[in-house]
This record gives C-alpha cells, structure tokens and sequence, in this order.
C-alpha cells in the first residue's frame, strides 16, 4: 500500500480506537497516574512506546509470518503474558486492599523497565501491531519502519490521557478509602478478567496442538 496522508489518517484513527479500549496498558495508567501521578509515571508510560517500537522494528524487519511461524508460538506467548498481567492485576487490587485498612506503604512507581517487559506480555498490543501492519504495509522497507514507527508515536499521548485521568480522581478516592477501594478492584478485576480470556485461548489452542 502506497504512503498516503489518507492512508495515515487513516490508520491513526483505527490506532486511536484499538488506544481508548481497555487493556493492560491503559488500566495500569490509570491506577499509576492515581497513585503517582503523571511525572513518576512518566518512564513507564516511555518504556511502553519503547518496547512497542521495538517490537514494531522486529515484526517489520523480521515479518509477523516469520515470527509466527510455528503454529503453537502465538498461543504461548498468549498463556506466559497473560501471566505476567494477572501478576500486575493482583498488585492493583493488593494496594486497593491496603487503602481500606488505611495501611499506609512506600511503595515505587512501575519503571521504564516495566513498560518494556509488559509490551512484550501485552497480548492484545501484540495482535493489534500484526493487523494493523497487515492492513497498512507499505512497498518499501524504509517506508514501512518509518509509517509504523511514526504511529506508534501517539502512543504517548494516548497513554498520557490514562494517566491524566487516574491523577485528577485521585483527591477524591484519598478522602474516601472505599472508593479507592473500589475503584482499585475494578480495575484490577477487569485487567485479570482480561488476561484470564487471553489465558484460556492461548491454553485451549496449545492442548488443541498438543493432541
């Protein structure tokens, strides 16, 4: 597919869609920018448009058939990063617990490291990255990095929103400790119930192979 403008459009607006649904990356900032606020969640949010370009760069370079070769890979990396996200599930709903009792923690901000390692776990980030560079592959090399890259830019700005809008409930959820409560449960809830669905596909698909 040619590079167009309307092509781009195009595909920022389907980009756009995919960013506002829930998933991993939008729930964990929004209880980030809850707990921290948005300039110590800041490196998360820059590691996790940093491990996406570099998973763009290796599914441009090496081709999403390549990468998937082998019919069980994509069902296995499906099962082992829904563990990794139920792990960040159970933190969520862990801290909510801990505003309840009014205990009060140090606890640290997920790091640039983090936001690597979960675009890596990310299934849903994953399998939007292969359709979308499906859709919108372009004639060259060069042209398909730079269009891909390019989109994977807004990210930030999509991530930022998330963010923004856990940091200004947070006054409201501090004066009330079973709203926080709540609120954390909900959001740890809805990224297990997440990871859970994507668990048991890439756990069925896996028996199916075995058999």
């Amino acid at each position: 597919m040619p590079f167009s403008i309307t092509t781009f459009l195009h595909a920022v607006l389907l980009f756009c869609t995919f960013a506002f649904t829930p998933g991993p990356n939008n729930l964990l900032c929004v209880f980030l920018g809850k707990e921290y606020g948005y300039k110590k969640t800041f490196p998360f949010m820059l590691g996790a448009c940093l491990g996406r370009m570099v998973i763009t760069i290796l599914l441009v370079t090496i081709g999403e058939a390549i990468l998937f070769r082998l019919p069980w890979e994509q069902p296995l990396l499906m099962a082992l990063g829904s563990l990794y996200m139920l792990y960040l599930a159970s933190k969520t709903i862990n801290n909510g617990i801990k505003a309840k009792k009014n205990i009060i923690i140090e606890t640290k901000p997920l790091s640039l490291w983090h936001g690597i390692a979960l675009q890596c776990a990310n299934v849903k980030g994953l399998l939007v990255q292969i359709a979308l560079i499906a859709a919108y592959r372009q004639a060259t090399y060069i042209g398909n990095l730079s269009f891909f890259l390019l989109l994977n830019l807004l990210m930030l700005a999509t991530l930022s929103l998330w963010v923004l809008l856990g940091k200004h409930i947070n006054p409201f959820l501090n004066k009330n400790p079973l709203a926080n409560f709540l609120f954390n449960l909900f959001l740890g809830s809805l990224l297990a119930w997440i990871s859970l669905r994507f668990l048991y596909s890439g756990v069925t698909d896996l028996l199916t192979f075995m058999h």
